[in-house]
């Protein structure tokens, strides 16, 4: 992975320390006015569904933001042009902004480098372990995935890229079986 990618992620997804006092960050499920409590600040992606109005919450229908970008706006770019819509939007949450076609190409080549799985992974986890729920399956397949990780525990932002790549890169594999 390209040392200037993994800066740039970095660097993109940093949270301002001031941002956890503004937004009143904490845990549980409901803050006192019985709005929806923020679980986490993040500069990748947004989810709203009300607005405040002087003291009043008012529910609005939802809408789900990546790095400032809304989710309709960007399916619907996706639909006027073909091309490759997965890794732009990998490329987008990991690096903060949608690449250029250099960028695309590049991002494209490392997320083809990194598509094996890891031996009889196909066999034993898909074939073998089957079931109805495919959010089930894609959990137990990322925990296969953790298990056989050279370096699972490393929690230094390099390293997290680096199993994003790879995560990224193995999912258009794993989730048609």
């Amino acid at each position: 992975m390209d040392d200037a990618l993994i800066k740039q992620a970095i660097k993109n997804s940093a949270i301002r320390d001031e941002l956890f006092e503004k937004y009143e960050v904490k845990r549980g499920l409901r803050n006192k006015d019985g709005s929806g409590v923020v679980a986490g600040l993040t500069n990748i992606g947004t989810a709203i569904g009300f607005k405040k109005v002087e003291n009043d919450v008012i529910p609005m229908p939802g809408q789900l933001i990546y790095r400032n970008y809304s989710v309709l706006d960007l399916v619907r770019g996706y639909s006027a042009r073909k091309g490759r819509r997965y890794e732009e939007a990998g490329y987008l949450l990991l690096f903060g902004k949608l690449p250029t076609s250099s960028e695309l190409d590049s991002f494209s080549r490392e997320l083809t480098s990194q598509r094996n799985l890891p031996v009889n992974f196909k066999d034993d986890m898909i074939c073998k372990l089957t079931g109805s729920d495919v959010m089930n399956m894609l959990a137990r397949s990322i925990l296969i995935l953790y298990a056989t990780d050279e370096n699972p525990d490393d929690t230094s932002p390099e390293n997290i890229v680096r199993q994003s790549v790879s995560i990224i890169a193995k999912f258009p594999i794993i989730t048609p079986l």
